[in-house]
């Protein structure tokens, strides 16, 4: 199988961690922001990532891949699913508020930090894209920037939003563990854990993540602010210890 990535995405994070703890053999492969949209489109893709090219399927988002590789996972202990409808429900409710919510507003407030930090940012970006796209970003970089800004939607309203956004998260998260519970849902690590603790993973930094990330001394003082904040929290030390746990 082939899984088309941006490295440092948290949406891209998400499948690799599926596919990994399903014992799934594929090939990633690396694009840089915008430049990975003519592999997606080709497969009839949405210029979104991840895009998993399977056997008989081609997948086009991060759920439906997570779903994909626990139905192929045969070792019933590491899948992410419970098999009791009710106890199902509660872990995609939970991991489709995750991803549509806490990831988007985690992404933004990424690139935020991201176009403020300049040309730094860049060797931190490539992961193991093409030389050639790494090439590419650098020379169009300021026009890049206004498009990708655009695209994700900065403005000092929205920064304002997400940051909201990912402290609420992470108080219900809190709040729901405050009884004592292992994990999100009960006793058992699930797809909510691993989506939580993915979306959260670019502002908390875990060693454990599918690429190397930058470390926190490495960003500028302004976002370091917003990384230790989220990494004191309960939470956040709850996303550390999931990685820590889970992510082999």
């Amino acid at each position: 199988m082939r899984l088309i990535t941006i490295p440092l995405s948290h949406y891209c994070e998400r499948a690799r961690w599926a596919l990994d703890r399903a014992g799934l053999a594929y090939r990633e492969e690396q694009h840089l922001q915008c430049f990975h949209w003519p592999y997606v489109l080709w497969h009839g893709g949405r210029r979104t990532v991840p895009l998993l090219l399977a056997e008989r399927a081609t997948l086009r988002d991060s759920a439906d891949i997570v779903r994909y590789a626990d139905a192929r996972c045969a070792d019933e202990q590491r899948k992410v699913y419970p098999r009791a409808e009710r106890e199902r429900r509660e872990v995609e409710s939970l991991e489709r508020d995750f991803a549509e919510n806490l990831g988007v507003a985690t992404r933004l407030l990424l690139y935020f930090h991201f176009f403020n930090w300049g040309f730094n940012a860049l060797p931190i970006n490539d992961g193991d894209a093409p030389t050639w796209e790494q090439l590419a970003l650098r020379a169009l970089y300021y026009p890049m920037r206004t498009m990708m800004g655009r695209y994700v939607g900065i403005d000092a309203e929205s920064l304002q939003q997400s940051r909201d956004t990912i402290e609420r998260a992470l108080d219900d998260v809190a709040a729901r563990l405050d009884d004592g519970r292992p994990y999100l849902c009960g006793d058992r690590f699930s797809a909510a854990d691993m989506t939580f603790a993915s979306m959260l993973a670019i502002l908390v930094l875990p060693e454990q993540y599918g690429v190397q990330l930058p470390r926190e001394s490495d960003f500028p003082e302004a976002a370091q602010v917003d990384i230790r904040r989220a990494r004191a929290h309960p939470a956040g030390q709850y996303a550390l210890r999931v990685y820590a746990a889970e992510r082999r």
